[in-house]
């Protein structure tokens, strides 16, 4: 949608102080609908922080709404308040193909006027062409995990098999949410005949910039001989994977010896939130960090280029 004044820079600082708080990003820009008077408000510069309230003031008013309109309704008003069709429709081929989509979506909401917007959009998802497919056809059949129920086809590509996505991030701490997300990664896996392909993503991008991404926690939960990630050496990996822990196996020590001292466990030294300063990137300000080993892993957003990750212990940082 149309960016409002509310740019890479500032998104990524509302990501960072919602992770501080414990917040989803849209939670905390809720709070914002209130002006100076937020609890919040504080945490942003002054330009950022009214861009970020008049959309938060926006969305808070669809909100509002979403009771007493029917979807069809509340979906013109969000149109017409974000000033929609100009974004999309520059009136190229291209971008009538755009608009229609968007009337093709209307329609659909038009059918909801009963039932109202929490089952227009549960069930919107689920909309697919599968009654139509032509199975003889030389071509994919691209569907939702949803919309593949009760199919089969002999290959199936499952893609985007990230923590956040599959399991989506508001299942991890509902046990009743992940259990769900696992069967319907089952039924996917399922709908295969002869070959299944599972695709995860190493960096996603997000607001414009790359930042690293977790393969799916359900990957781990498959028998290490039912997987080929199709490198050499299978074989042993699979070895190591059923014999994991080996590397921590220790001799016991001469008589007499004295034990050797457990090497400490490191502790990060960075926060999210967290300003620096690189002696060539400038001034930034860190997004995430993770241990790996005994680095520790960070991902900076730095005013001049952009987000960065580094190993802390080589990147020589300065804090602020």
């Amino acid at each position: 949608t149309p960016t409002r004044g509310i740019g890479n820079k500032t998104q990524a600082a509302l990501r960072t102080e919602a992770l501080k708080l414990n917040l989803t990003p849209g939670e905390l820009l809720i709070t914002l609908a209130e002006g100076d008077e937020s609890p919040h408000a504080a945490l942003f510069a002054r330009r950022a922080g009214a861009a970020l309230s008049r959309f938060a003031k926006m969305l808070a008013g669809w909100i509002a709404l979403r009771a007493e309109l029917a979807p069809r309704d509340l979906m013109d008003k969000i149109l017409e308040d974000v000033d929609y069709r100009p974004y999309i429709d520059d009136g190229t081929d291209e971008g009538r193909s755009r608009w229609e989509n968007v009337i093709e979506l209307r329609r659909l909401a038009a059918e909801y006027r009963d039932e109202g917007l929490e089952d227009f959009l549960e069930n919107i998802a689920l909309v697919s062409d599968q009654d139509t497919l032509d199975e003889s056809a030389n071509a994919p059949t691209l569907l939702t995990l949803h919309a593949a129920k009760g199919l089969e086809f002999p290959v199936v590509f499952i893609i985007g098999l990230n923590d956040g996505t599959l399991p989506h991030i508001r299942s991890f701490d509902e046990p009743e949410a992940m259990q769900e997300e696992r069967r319907l990664f089952y039924v996917g896996i399922t709908r295969a005949q002869d070959r299944l392909y599972l695709l995860h993503s190493l960096n996603r991008y997000t607001y414009g910039y790359a930042e690293p991404a977790e393969p799916s926690r359900f990957i781990a939960d498959i028998p290490a001989d039912l997987l080929d990630d199709g490198r050499p050496g299978r074989q042993q990996r699979k070895s190591r994977r059923k014999s994991a822990g080996y590397e921590n196996w220790t001799l016991p020590s001469p008589k007499g010896a004295a034990a050797s001292p457990k090497k400490p466990k490191p502790q990060k030294q960075y926060a999210p939130g967290m300003k620096i300063e690189h002696s060539v990137w400038g001034e930034g300000m860190i997004l995430n960090t993770k241990l790996d080993g005994d680095d520790e892993i960070l991902d900076i957003f730095f005013d001049s280029v952009g987000l960065k990750r580094v190993v802390a212990a080589m990147a020589k940082l300065q804090i602020k």
